[in-house]
């Protein structure tokens, strides 16, 4: 039984990593291999598990919020960040996970475009919402792979104390 729950804690840390680029909760997937590693073992003490559930409601903030608080220091305003967001989303659906950051970056620009900035702006303020949004996907990535390496030292550290 523990094979399957190890192979089923994987599993979900993998796809963890590999759904943090998209919009949502992709570090949550590999957290729920941790609760999945914890429910069946208790491996982890309650503090570690405490510690990762404030990260994620940290991160999971931020995948909204960063994006747009850089897009602002590079001077987006409302409609650059709607346009970021809209480009995004088609993006997601034309060509993922390519196609939502670059959609990313023309819906900025072209919102930025429509409410009569000029083209320097609204360059300016698309990287800068691209950039915020690169930083996101980096933050995501990296806290969905720490969770992934804790899932994989579980079976190593039950192996331990086996052994001891």
């Amino acid at each position: 039984m523990e094979i399957i729950i190890y192979i089923s804690a994987i599993l979900l840390g993998l796809g963890g990593i590999f759904a943090s680029p998209f919009p949502g909760p992709g570090p949550l997937i590999g957290y729920a291999g941790m609760l999945l590693i914890q429910w069946q073992m208790r491996f982890y003490s309650p503090v570690t598990m405490w510690v990762f559930a404030g990260v994620l409601a940290v991160v999971f903030v931020l995948d909204y919020l960063l994006p747009l608080w850089v897009g602002k220091r590079f001077g987006a305003s409302k409609a650059g960040s709607w346009g970021s967001i809209i480009g995004m989303l088609a993006g997601m659906f034309l060509f993922p996970p390519i196609g939502m950051m670059t959609g990313l970056l023309l819906g900025a620009i072209i919102g930025e475009l429509l409410v009569g900035r000029k083209t320097t702006e609204a360059v300016n303020a698309g990287l800068g919402t691209y950039i915020g949004a690169w930083l996101t996907n980096v933050i995501k990535v990296g806290t969905a792979g720490i969770i992934f390496l804790f899932i994989c030292a579980a079976p190593f550290g039950k192996l331990l104390q086996f052994l001891t």
